[in-house]
């Protein structure tokens, strides 16, 4: 019984670490800049697992917004960190986009990219609250 107990606790350990974000019932995974952040500072591999290819909501102060060079407009949300990680949206939502300001609180959907050129990066971002500030 003791060494089941010590292969499965620091097992249980890991999962707990490794989910982080909490998950709603459609599997859209609830998360914070800040969240997505500490997971890639574990490494990339860490936060993949959390994040890539999953849907997710994230909520945050808007630290900046902007637009690629292929026009294609982005934001950052505002952390004390070097690397941020990066919200692209669908062209389609430039509208909303060109509405947010820095400070604001919103809410983002998006799907998990992955890290690109180390920066956790999202795609197909769609704004789905925001309170001004």
């Amino acid at each position: 019984m003791r060494k089941y107990v010590a292969c499965v606790l620091p097992a249980m350990a890991l999962l707990l670490v490794a989910c982080s974000g909490s998950t709603k019932g459609d599997g859209v995974v609830k998360t914070t800049p800040e969240e997505i952040l500490k997971a890639y500072q574990s490494g990339a591999s860490a936060g993949d697992r959390q994040f890539k290819d999953k849907a997710i909501l994230v909520t945050g102060t808007v630290g900046e917004v902007d637009t690629d060079d292929n026009g294609v407009p982005y934001l950052t949300f505002a952390l004390d960190n070097e690397v941020l990680p990066t919200f692209n949206f669908k062209k389609e939502q430039a509208k909303a986009v060109e509405g947010l300001k820095v400070g604001d609180k919103v809410t983002l959907q998006c799907v998990g990219v992955g890290e690109l050129v180390r920066t956790p990066t999202f795609k197909d971002c769609e704004v789905a609250k925001t309170a001004t500030h």
